[in-house]
């Protein structure tokens, strides 16, 4: 264990108490912060964490800043000793030397002179009431792992953190040997962190046998752990299902596969099914009357109505736009044009929204044209001509997209310095596919005989 780790800890449960809202009162909020860093004084090599969450402390009312100048004697001497070096010159007292700023915290001497000196506000943050670490965990973990649904990864991370973190923390605070330690209450968390994003946080910090050997002398860790090495099990046979499963697609093998995602638990079932079942539907499109019949299999609008229920429970915006894109695939396939397009720009919306970040110009114009190509590769090579020229209006680009012909301009003038490119090529034949300038797509593909595998594809389009 590393003391980044207790660092980072500290950190995420400061950015978790200060998210809490009001489900904690200013006190509780103090008290808790006052906590955290009394521990970690325990670990002595620990550097201060206090400047990359300073902000959020000063707001909980754990710690106030001020400048070197408006410390009164004795500390103003003790901090200009320290001369170039940041650091503590006091208890809860911590100068930053490249800012000439002095970190001051709530249940120091200095936090009381200084309210006394009338150089801050009184700040009313005592009596401090030391609590066990059990009684820390009991309040921060229910916030976090409520925060973690919402997606703050902050709130993830000091979950993942305080159950790796815990067992050591208990042996430095020597709490394991308190008249009042209780083994069940410290096991009933479990309830609260045992969940697969705090697994995945243990993962990047530490290896299985590395917090093997960090429990070996603690009394009640085995059941702690217990839930973690299942969760590794579980996911090592899935990956290994995951793996039998992609070979038997690559084979053809439908049925076998949608066997064995059967075998799969809830979510994770749904998702292998319905993924076979897309990548059959799409290979017997293919195959047309040659396709051999798996009735096993979900049909098409069972796909469709499987990645929708899939969409709609996600969070994490890059899968929620797979999963949309997948969707829209389905609708293509039955050929409901109007419901495809209307998913599809569903499914690019976040993309969409990355374009409105801050970037370099040139970079940003061209995620843009690409994005545009994308979408419409999507809509030009699934929507027949004939039902193209007599709804033009599914090719309208989404409001915040650019239209074919403005991103056919910033691949053009990319082309003008390297014409034999192959992908600016095919981007430009989708582009004016889009446009409905066919002849000219034809045209250009012929020109390159690289991109020959397209012009089937183009010449199905023509009708």
């Amino acid at each position: 264990m590393s003391m980044h780790e207790m660092e980072t800890l500290f950190e995420c449960s400061v950015l978790v108490i200060a998210n809490s809202g009001d489900k904690l009162d200013k006190t509780s909020k103090i008290q808790l912060c006052y906590n955290l860093y009394r521990l970690q004084d325990l670990f002595f090599d620990c550097h201060c964490p206090l400047e990359k969450v300073s902000s959020e402390l000063e707001e909980l009312g754990y710690l106030t800043n001020l400048p070197l100048d408006q410390l009164p004697e004795p500390e103003r001497y003790a901090a200009s000793t320290l001369a170039e070096k940041s650091g503590y010159f006091a208890p809860g007292a911590y100068l930053n030397a490249e800012t000439g700023i002095v970190s001051v915290t709530a249940g120091s001497e200095l936090w009381d002179r200084l309210s006394e000196l009338q150089i801050t506000p009184s700040l009313q943050a005592g009596p401090f009431i030391v609590m066990s670490p059990i009684a820390m965990a009991e309040l921060i973990l229910p916030l976090a792992a409520e925060q973690t649904k919402a997606g703050n990864e902050d709130a993830t991370y000091a979950l993942g953190l305080w159950y790796l973190l815990l067992p050591s923390i208990c042996m430095a605070t020597e709490y394991y040997a308190d008249p009042e330690f209780d083994p069940a209450r410290i096991l009933s968390l479990l309830e609260i962190v045992a969940i697969s994003e705090a697994f995945e946080v243990v993962e990047v910090y530490c290896s299985p046998a590395e917090l093997v050997a960090m429990d070996d002398e603690i009394p009640f860790f085995p059941e702690w752990r217990a839930p973690y090495f299942s969760w590794l099990e579980k996911r090592d046979r899935e990956k290994e299902r995951e793996t039998k499963i992609r070979k038997l697609l690559a084979d053809g093998q439908f049925v076998e596969a949608d066997r064995l995602a059967r075998l799969a638990e809830g979510r994770t079932s749904q998702e292998y099914r319905a993924t076979i079942a897309l990548t059959y539907h799409i290979n017997a499109r293919q195959l047309a009357e040659k396709a051999i019949p798996c009735p096993e299999l979900l049909t098409l609008e069972e796909t469709e109505q499987c990645f929708e229920k899939l969409r709609d429970e996600e969070t994490e915006p890059a899968l929620k736009s797979q999963y949309g894109l997948f969707v829209a695939q389905c609708q293509f396939m039955a050929a409901a044009w109007t419901a495809a397009v209307a998913s599809l720009r569903v499914a690019f919306e976040p993309v969409l929204e990355t374009l409105k970040l801050p970037a370099a110009a040139e970079q940003q114009r061209l995620l843009a044209a690409t994005t545009a190509e994308k979408y419409f590769e999507l809509l030009v090579t699934n929507i027949p001509q004939s039902v193209q020229r007599q709804n033009p209006q599914l090719l309208c680009p989404p409001p915040s997209m650019l239209s074919p012909a403005e991103a056919r301009e910033i691949f053009a003038e990319r082309l003008a310095v390297d014409p034999a490119d192959l992908q600016l090529n095919k981007s430009l034949a989708i582009l004016l596919l889009a446009e409905q300038k066919t002849v000219e797509a034809k045209r250009l593909i012929a020109n390159f005989p690289e991109l020959n595998y397209l012009l089937s594809d183009l010449e199905k389009l023509l009708d």
